[in-house]
């Protein structure tokens, strides 16, 4: 499993929902449930809380050989979570297995 991130600026919000468009999810971003189990630290040794339990992020997942992507045919499912900090700057959570 591997983690990434974008760490620059920070795309702005219409950026990092193009970058979640792009993936080609078959649904749309949505906030996830709240009554989450524990994530598992994927984020943490970058500073940054679990975007699971960051209020107001969004979240969308793929698969990407089932959605017929063959941009992305070595990874089986890549979830991105998309969390504003203010009015200009979005970060993107990603995570591909």
């Amino acid at each position: 499993m591997t983690a990434n991130i974008l760490r620059d600026a920070g795309p702005d919000e219409r950026s990092a929902v193009g970058v979640a468009k792009d993936l080609r999810p078959e649904q749309p971003l949505r906030i996830r449930n709240q009554d989450l189990p524990a994530p598992t630290e994927l984020f943490g040794h970058l500073g940054l809380a679990e975007p699971q339990i960051e209020k107001g992020a969004r979240w969308a997942g793929v698969c990407p050989p089932c959605v017929g992507d063959s941009r992305r045919s070595k990874v089986q499912w890549i979830e991105i979570h998309v969390l504003a900090l203010d009015a200009e700057t979005t970060r993107v959570y990603m995570q591909a297995f």
